[in-house]
């Protein structure tokens, strides 16, 4: 009996004391007021566009990991997004050039 007895104030003791430790939920408590400032950054991109060369001179534009840009440029034809967008053929142009030729006799 006296076992229990010295266990039961054991527990209580330690009960009161992480009471009296914890502290308060965001809230309750103490009306003491604390100031933060922030401050925002702007992290730099985690990704950027490359324009992947396909077949017959055509462009695919991809979103890849800045950190593996370098390794997708290496391959042939691949470059970088210039404004977010790949460049292509000529505006008009068909993929096929013509010539012509003119004689003029006097």
């Amino acid at each position: 009996m006296k076992l229990k007895m010295i266990l039961l104030a054991v527990f209580a003791a330690g009960l009161l004391a992480s009471i009296a430790i914890a502290k308060p939920p965001p809230g309750k408590g103490s009306t003491t007021s604390t100031v933060t400032t922030a401050t925002t950054t702007t992290a730099a991109p985690k990704k950027v566009l490359v324009c992947h060369k396909v077949a017959k001179g055509k462009y695919v534009l991809l979103s890849v990991a800045k950190k593996s840009a370098p390794a997708r440029l290496k391959k042939t034809g691949d470059v970088l997004a210039v404004n977010g967008t790949c460049p292509g053929p000529i505006q008009g142009h068909t993929g096929t050039t013509t010539t012509a030729t003119t004689t003029t006799t006097p």
